[in-house]
């Protein structure tokens, strides 16, 4: 990271050191832990960054914040829709190896997972309940964001293509600026750097270094 610049990662309930707890299935409680959890944050400049179910999340917690005079700086979406083109899906519905299969297809998780019946069973519950919260969720639709707002896509993601991606601008004030990258859903493991450089781009005013101190061999 650069100078100056650090890197919250706001755990959901279910996951790791919270894997006892009870996932959320629903959009409402979910945001609710997550502002929890910001408040006791310091109040500083910050860039929101949300991918696949995240962002949607993100745009929601941004809304919040910004009701509550603590809007992030920045707002990056990346690998999402626009609310008003989502698909309707029931895919927590589904079995637990088509539940499983749809996160291969999508490339965020290898197949030989599927001969891991010990970890599949640890790992669905809090998978199922993610796609049931974002399958139920209806979007906000009155507020517009005030922030920065980039929209972060790869160019092989067969279920977030670039032209589709500009529609966020519908729920921006601001301009939204459109990124692509080459890869598919899952692009950003492969761009980690990049998207750190656009995080520190958008907070360049408030920091000691600017963003173009980040070269390739910052770790």
């Amino acid at each position: 990271m650069p100078s100056g610049l650090g890197l919250w990662a706001l755990q959901y309930p279910g996951r790791e050191e919270r894997l006892g707890e009870s996932p959320c299935t629903a959009m409402e409680p979910l945001l609710q832990d997550l502002i929890q959890g910001i408040g006791a944050l310091p109040s500083v400049p910050f860039v929101l960054l949300g991918h696949s179910m995240g962002a949607a999340v993100a745009f929601e917690l941004c809304l919040h914040l910004q009701r509550h005079d603590r809007a992030p700086v920045a707002l990056l979406l990346s690998s999402h829709p626009p609310p008003d083109e989502v698909q309707q899906s029931r895919i927590h519905q589904s079995d637990d190896r088509q539940l499983w299969l749809e996160m291969v297809r999508v490339g965020g998780t290898p197949a030989a997972v599927l001969e891991l019946p010990d970890l599949l069973r640890v790992l669905t519950p809090a998978l199922r309940a993610d796609y049931q919260a974002i399958e139920s969720h209806a979007f906000t639709t009155g507020d517009r964001i005030r922030s920065e707002v980039v929209v972060c896509v790869g160019d092989s993601d067969p279920d977030v293509p670039a032209d589709r991606a500009g529609g966020w601008q519908r729920y921006c004030e601001r301009e939204v600026q459109l990124r692509v990258f080459e890869g598919g859903h899952f692009y950003l493991s492969a761009h980690r750097r990049r998207l750190i450089a656009e995080a520190a781009r958008c907070l360049s005013p408030y920091l000691d270094t600017s963003a173009a101190a980040l070269d390739a061999s910052t770790p």
